[in-house]
């Protein structure tokens, strides 16, 4: 290959993964001193998506934002929603019905210490405060066969 073939592909490359990895915020909730949010960074035609919840907080210090939960490549979160002291973390099950993942707010610190990671329905890190739902072990269990 020419020198200007190599730059112009490293170019676009470059171009191509920087414009597909901006994190877009889809919706914020409040609890107490917290602003959660929920927000995904288009992994654009070539890999998977991935979620984030995130949890802001302004103290005496200024603000503090920690990482609560991600996942790359399912479970593929839709929606947050707060129900009493249980951050709700809906998920697409593509059967038209979502799923729920309930974080337990009286235990943030815990999660804010150590937050859960998924990677293809993998469990990558959580903590013991965070139980796992039914249907992340059956997609787990779905995402291993169909490799």
């Amino acid at each position: 290959m020419k020198p200007v073939t190599v730059t112009v592909l490293a170019t676009l490359l470059v171009l191509f993964t920087c414009s597909c990895n901006s994190a877009k915020p889809l919706k914020q909730v409040r609890w107490h001193d917290y602003t959660f949010q929920l927000s995904v960074l288009d992994g654009g035609p070539l890999t998977s998506d991935s979620w984030e919840v995130t949890a802001r907080h302004t103290g005496l210090f200024g603000v503090r934002e920690k990482l609560l939960f991600d996942t790359y490549g399912g479970p593929d979160l839709t929606d947050i929603q707060l129900e009493g002291a249980f951050l709700v973390l809906l998920a697409d099950n593509y059967d038209g019905k979502p799923k729920r993942i309930a974080l337990d707010l009286r235990q943030l610190d815990a999660f804010l210490q150590s937050p859960v990671r998924y990677q293809r329905y993998s469990l990558m890190q959580s903590n013991a405060s965070y139980i796992e739902p039914d249907f992340i072990k059956t997609g787990r269990m779905i995402e291993r066969t169909a490799r």
